[in-house]
């Protein structure tokens, strides 16, 4: 997030593309590393992410 990186508030950001700042928020814990954002990396940390992920393992035991 460009703007983060140039000192941007999070309530800002999520305005303009019309998202809640919790999930501006998430996205740049998630994704950032020290001190940068990087949409590139963050893109493939969430295929990464995506890899190791079991389809479907919560929702069809049909429990909680």
């Amino acid at each position: 997030m460009l703007l983060h990186n140039n000192g941007e508030g999070i309530s800002e950001i999520a305005r303009r593309p019309g998202r809640h700042k919790s999930t501006i928020s998430r996205e740049l814990k998630r994704d950032s590393f020290p001190g940068c954002y990087s949409s590139f990396a963050a893109q493939g940390a969430y295929r990464s992410r995506r890899k190791v992920a079991v389809p479907g393992e919560s929702s069809t035991t049909g429990r909680l």
